[in-house]
């Protein structure tokens, strides 16, 4: 099969909201420096439509429309780095194919069909300073379909000009045919489509660099997102895998003017610029810079006796994982009468530091003494358990201590396990699934405790239960034991609560989720408590991975706020 494009053209329908008349008059066509600052942080949008004869066994003649964005994301590389240079990012959305002509005999048009699966995969490539596009990059997925791949070539040979000229219809032919298009100009993609946008950002993300960090310093400094889109831009940065000392920057002067100001969203800054500072390319000197700024964050917080700024300095402090931190983690969980909320807080903070000494000496303190509750040393061994399997998954190069070795804490881990020690009652279950996950075999120790672990679904299951706060057999086991589900029932008599389990995929290889919320009061004794929890595994065969988790374990009355953190691939970020 053939296929000869007959008629093509670009509809141009944006305007660049920016600029006067004047200034767009002022604009150089064939300036490749004024190009590429004018594109920063911006896309082209283009209207496309072809229509085209299929030969073959039977001729066919079909028309195809595509709204198509065209995203600067920086300079030339490889063998383009000159000043002349771009690179750019094409998405292709709303494709319709209408055939128009079928079968060789009819005239009648059908409806269009969507093909947007067809076209749902990106092409990356860069054009020269005088408009010719040096190479494409196209994926497997594309190169599977001839078709895909002959429409997606004449896309780019219409854009082979236009990208560095301004408002000017362009006329070229080649092999696939003759193209009239009119060049597109800039908006910001960010402003009109926030849902487009997150799926350019989450591309940047991964892959990192220069250009890409100096676009999204613009957008978290200047542009102008609301408030909860912010929120999930600064969230995202938690995972650049290479962060540059400019982002790094642009974050921390961002947390600086929040904190100045006083707004809330600064603990979703601050946990975000500790994970980055955590990456290997991090700078000696501003590691140092946010060591004082974290220690001076505690220390202040502890002397205003600010519940929920110690909470952010730890959960930042715990991303972090920086060891000269330490000291200050352990003066604070060390205070006497230290709230339960922020002995969890310092678990956490501690999190990257467990084969430390003193730490272990504290871990060992905080499991055996008596005044420990069973959710306290619960949230310890959840969160060592968490820490091997980040580490396992992502930071296999760690051999430090839960990776390997055998301390004070395994040996009172395992005996609680052994001796079913009632302290340990609501955590029994999340012990046996550290040494699990460790590779200690530990038989059948568990079974006689906790039978109906065994009773366990490998089948996919919708369910949802807003009558019984229980295990249900034990599919809710992994959010809380048959002890502390009890417990709450027991304690909170006039109660609300729901459960919930969803699976996604076949049996041998599936996603997932079971949540819990819970609300109950004890009018006689005037207690109460709100609990939330969520936790989504990846399971293969009988292997499971934890993607992420959310907890509410910060439950307060009044007016005072309920703060969540969520902990998603060993890195916490703060929730609404």
């Amino acid at each position: 099969m053939r296929l000869y494009v007959i008629y093509l053209y670009l509809v141009v329908a944006l305007a660049r909201p920016t600029l006067s008349k004047d200034q767009e008059d002022y604009v150089s066509k064939d300036s490749s420096a004024q190009h590429k600052a004018g594109l920063q942080g911006t896309t082209l949008h283009y209207y496309y439509e072809s229509e085209a004869k299929l030969f073959g066994p039977a001729e066919e003649i079909f028309h195809i429309s595509a709204d198509v964005d065209v995203e600067y994301i920086g300079g030339g590389f490889g063998n383009y780095i000159d000043g002349n240079a771009s690179s750019f990012l094409m998405f292709m959305h709303n494709v319709f194919v209408q055939v128009i002509k079928g079968n060789g005999t009819t005239s009648q048009s059908e409806a269009p069909l969507s093909a947007d699966d067809l076209y749902d995969q990106p092409t990356w490539f860069v054009q020269l300073g005088n408009g010719t596009i040096a190479e494409a990059r196209f994926t497997k997925k594309d190169l599977g379909n001839i078709n895909v791949m002959n429409f997606k070539r004449s896309i780019l040979s219409a854009l082979q000009t236009n990208l560095v000229r301004d408002k000017e219809n362009v006329i070229e032919t080649d092999v696939m045919g003759t193209h009239n298009s009119r060049y597109s100009n800039m908006v910001s993609k960010c402003s009109t489509n926030w849902e487009i946008c997150k799926e350019i950002l989450d591309l940047y993300i991964t892959a990192g660099g220069k250009e890409v960090e100096q676009t999204l310093s613009d957008l978290v400094l200047s542009h102008p997102l609301s408030a909860d889109q912010k929120q999930e831009l600064v969230q995202k940065l938690s995972f650049i895998a290479k962060p540059t000392k400019h982002i790094l920057t642009t974050v921390k002067t961002l947390w600086n003017t929040l904190f100045s100001q006083g707004d809330p969203s600064q603990s979703h800054v601050i946990l975000t610029l500790g994970s980055l500072a955590s990456k290997e390319t991090t700078s000696t000197g501003f590691r140092s810079e946010l060591v004082d700024l974290l220690r001076r964050h505690l220390q202040s917080g502890d002397k205003n006796n600010d519940t929920e700024q110690i909470s952010d300095a730890l959960e930042a402090i715990g991303n972090f994982g920086d060891n000269r931190l330490i000291p200050d983690v352990l003066a604070i969980a060390n205070k006497g009468k230290q709230s339960e909320e922020i002995e969890i807080g310092c678990i956490h903070a501690l999190r990257r530091n467990f084969h430390v000494k003193s730490v272990q000496k504290w871990l060992v303190d905080l499991l055996t003494r008596p005044t420990s509750t069973c959710e306290l040393r619960e949230a310890a061994v959840v969160t060592i358990k968490r820490e091997l399997a980040y580490r396992k998954a992502l930071d296999t190069k760690n051999k430090a201590w839960p990776n390997s070795g055998v301390t004070d804490v395994d040996a009172i881990l395992l005996n609680a396990l052994v001796m079913a020690d009632v302290k340990y009652e609501c955590a029994l279950s999340d012990i046996k699934d550290y040494f699990q996950l460790k590779g200690v075999p530990v038989g059948n120790t568990f079974k006689t405790y906790y039978t109906t672990n065994s009773t366990r679904t490998k089948r996919r299951v919708d369910h949802r239960d807003c009558s019984s706060w229980s295990t249900h057999g034990s599919r809710y086991s992994e959010l809380l034991s048959l002890w502390q589900f009890s417990s709450d029932n027991y304690f909170y008599p006039d109660n609300k609560h729901c459960l919930s389990h969803i699976s996604y995929g076949p049996s041998k290889a599936h996603v997932y989720i079971k949540s819990g919320v819970f609300a109950g009061t004890n009018k006689q004794r005037g207690y109460c408590k709100l609990y939330g929890k969520s936790i989504a595994k990846l399971k293969v065969f009988s292997k499971s991975l934890t993607l992420a988790s959310a907890e509410a374990y910060r439950l307060k009355v009044g007016s005072s706020r309920t703060r969540v953190y969520l902990n998603v691939y060993g890195k916490t970020v703060s929730g609404p």
